[in-house]
């Protein structure tokens, strides 16, 4: 945790120019007596009783430490970083290998009894073979139950990697069929409406062009009951385009 074996009063004390030989002094003045390394008093930064008034008094015994006050607070400030790291880092190791052991126990369980199920039925297919035999034998398995264990667990290990190969490559031909269905949807979707803003365009094309007919100079008596059902007809589908409408 610390670098060179030191305790962290001990690199404190060398990162700044603070005096390294222990001052004595004395809190509350009647009651706490602080004392150098030579008493008996262990006040050790990991241990559950310091007290770092301790330190404080030892370091700062005189108005003039407190010139290294600045370097103190820094070189601090990096060691609980420091230790916030570690804790944090064992933490999240341990946890993990938590959830391993209990992943691993759980799936070991399992394997376990499919495989002591497929050695039943492995013994009665060598009993068929072989009515009488001297004494039952588990070839291809050693003696040691430990090591019967860890080659149990070393193939249920590479038959998950096998499992873990083929999940992966079904979740890809999985996804690569769903951007399939989905850019047919979206090509389905594009065309019915393409098809509706052609057709719309087509009848508008039709309605403008009897609306013209009807409006003709050369006709002298106009239907205008015609004109203003084709007019109507004609305003309601210029509104369906107004949406497609661009500002230039």
């Amino acid at each position: 945790m610390t670098s060179n074996n030191l305790s962290f009063k001990d690199q404190l004390i060398r990162s700044s120019s603070l005096p390294s030989k222990p001052l004595t002094s004395h809190r509350n003045s009647s009651t706490t007596s602080l004392t150098n390394g030579n008493g008996n008093f262990n006040n050790d930064i990991e241990s559950e009783n310091y007290d770092p008034l301790i330190d404080i008094f030892q370091m700062f015994g005189h108005p003039n430490n407190l010139s290294d006050l600045d370097d103190a607070l820094s070189y601090t400030n990096v060691y609980k970083l420091q230790l916030e790291s570690e804790i944090k880092e064992k933490n999240s190791n341990y946890l993990n290998n938590q959830q391993f052991i209990s992943s691993l126990s759980h799936d070991v369980d399992t394997s376990l009894g499919t495989i002591e199920e497929g050695k039943e039925n492995g013994n009665r297919k060598v009993q068929k073979i072989q009515p009488k035999p001297k004494e039952k034998q588990q070839p291809n398995l050693p003696a040691d139950p430990l090591v019967r264990v860890d080659t149990e667990l070393t193939q249920l290990i590479d038959q998950f990697n096998v499992t873990e190969t083929l999940a992966k490559s079904t979740g890809r031909t999985i996804n690569d069929m769903t951007s399939n269905i989905k850019k047919l949807d979206n090509c389905k979707k594009n065309l019915t409406l393409s098809m509706t803003i052609l057709k719309r365009l087509q009848m508008l094309i039709i309605s403008y062009d009897s609306l013209t007919e009807l409006t003709m100079d050369e006709i002298e008596i106009k239907n205008y009951k015609k004109i203003k059902e084709m007019l109507s007809v004609v305003l309601e589908l210029m509104m369906h385009f107004q949406t497609y409408k661009t500002d230039i």
